[in-house]
């Protein structure tokens, strides 16, 4: 994690988001929803704190707003 303060601790991505395949493309946090997704090949998976939304993985046709 990267803040104001700096670098945050290194850690295992699987340790707390469980489900994830490995080796991901991209993962993207937003404040304003406090959803991550996280992107791998043509899926998405998105995560409220460390829980996966239902419905999820979902395959990734087009990325919105």
């Amino acid at each position: 994690t990267v803040t104001d303060s700096g670098l945050g601790p290194l850690f295992q991505v699987s340790a707390l988001w469980e489900g994830l395949p490995g080796n991901l493309d991209a993962a993207v946090y937003s404040p304003r929803t406090q959803w991550i997704h996280f992107f791998k090949g043509d899926k998405v998976w998105r995560y409220i704190n460390f829980k996966m939304s239902p419905g999820f993985p979902k395959k990734l046709n087009r990325v919105g707003p």
